[in-house]
């Protein structure tokens, strides 16, 4: 007899919730981002989570001419939330008040920015200032 396996992708997604200490989300955002300076090329991707819409995902990527790694740090996030705003968001926003979002970065630069930002008290930094705006 075959014993059913739980889906390799929600299995994997169980573990990364598990790790991250079990907690409420509506939005999980895993995201990279590669740039060698303002003279050379960046790139980045995402897979957006939606918890509300039955664990639905959506992967994201992009790239550019030219970006700092700070800019491609960044962008994987705002082009998914820009895109969840965009499409489930902003109805999500209005009827729940607020929205239970993690971001998984490797970048110790955007968590403490990231983390600032999202703070009420908090200052936004100012490299980068209008994403951090945006996000806010």
């Amino acid at each position: 007899m075959r014993v059913p396996q739980e889906n390799p992708s929600r299995q994997l997604l169980s573990e990364v919730i598990a790790r991250i200490g079990n907690p409420q989300w509506d939005i999980l955002l895993v995201g990279d981002g590669s740039g060698s300076g303002w003279a050379g090329a960046a790139g980045w991707a995402a897979t957006i989570v939606d918890n509300r819409q039955n664990q639905a995902r959506r992967f994201f990527y992009g790239a550019c001419d030219c970006g700092s790694v700070n800019l491609a740090e960044t962008m994987p996030y705002l082009q998914a939330l820009t895109w969840y705003d965009t499409h489930h968001g902003r109805e999500q926003l209005r009827s729940l008040g607020f929205l239970r979002v993690h971001i998984l970065t490797d970048s110790q630069t955007i968590a403490t920015w990231g983390n600032r930002a999202m703070s009420p008290t908090g200052d936004l930094p100012r490299k980068m200032l209008a994403f951090y705006a945006a996000m806010r």
